[in-house]
């Protein structure tokens, strides 16, 4: 499956694109972008992506942390959030069906 272009985040639409970054990944919350190292493994991407789109969920939300608490909070719930739906069939499809 490739890698989505665009990710909804309430109201606002993230540009998922890749770059050569000296990080894994980087939400970019002034233009509204999210950029990916370019050259990861399939699974390293997926844990990235996932990370960054909980950063810009964390924007969205308005939440009054401090970037290192974003940080610490984000790098500590993305892998096991991201384990969560990728090991429970069930409870994707119970999630995300209408």
């Amino acid at each position: 499956m490739p890698l989505p272009r665009k990710i909804k985040v309430g109201p606002l639409a993230y540009r998922v694109e890749r770059a050569e970054l000296d990080e894994y990944g980087h939400c970019d919350h002034d233009h509204f972008v999210i950029r990916l190292r370019t050259r990861m493994r399939r699974e390293a991407t997926q844990e990235t992506l996932f990370h960054e789109v909980l950063h810009a969920v964390c924007e969205a939300a308005n939440l009054d942390w401090s970037e290192a608490d974003e940080e610490r909070v984000v790098r500590a719930l993305s892998p096991l959030l991201l384990d969560v739906l990728q090991r429970n069939e069930t409870l994707r499809h119970y999630l995300f069906s209408d």
